[in-house]
């Protein structure tokens, strides 16, 4: 916990080049907020779909996890952290190994069918 007794944790955005990484970091942190969470570090990458090893953002994000300084990730969706579904697999076993946890904020939006 922060010294504020509350969760801390990091914010993690994951677009291209023109993505609106600022728009997406604002709603992530007002989501954060609304939690009762402490934001302590926010890390973007503009790389698309690539592996983990060439998103530095991550694996800085990762690296809070890791000193203990975050015991949350906040993204998007899943596909922002690890886009392969074999990726996801990796990162819940290495969050459960930091007794961490992922929060994906963007909730699907329910097909509809007439």
């Amino acid at each position: 916990m922060s010294a504020a007794g509350r969760t801390p944790v990091v914010l993690y955005v994951c677009t291209t080049i023109r993505g609106d990484a600022a728009r997406v970091l604002a709603e992530l942190r007002q989501y954060s907020v609304a939690q009762g969470w402490s934001v302590v570090e926010e890390f973007v990458d503009r790389t698309g779909a690539a592996p983990e090893a060439s998103r530095p953002g991550f694996l800085k994000a990762k690296a809070e996890i890791e000193a203990g300084r975050a015991k949350g990730l906040v993204t998007r969706y899943p596909a922002m952290a690890a886009y392969q579904p074999q990726e996801r697999e990796v990162l819940t076993a290495w969050l459960e190994q930091h007794s961490a946890w992922a929060c994906y904020t963007w909730k699907p939006t329910p097909v509809v069918t007439s």
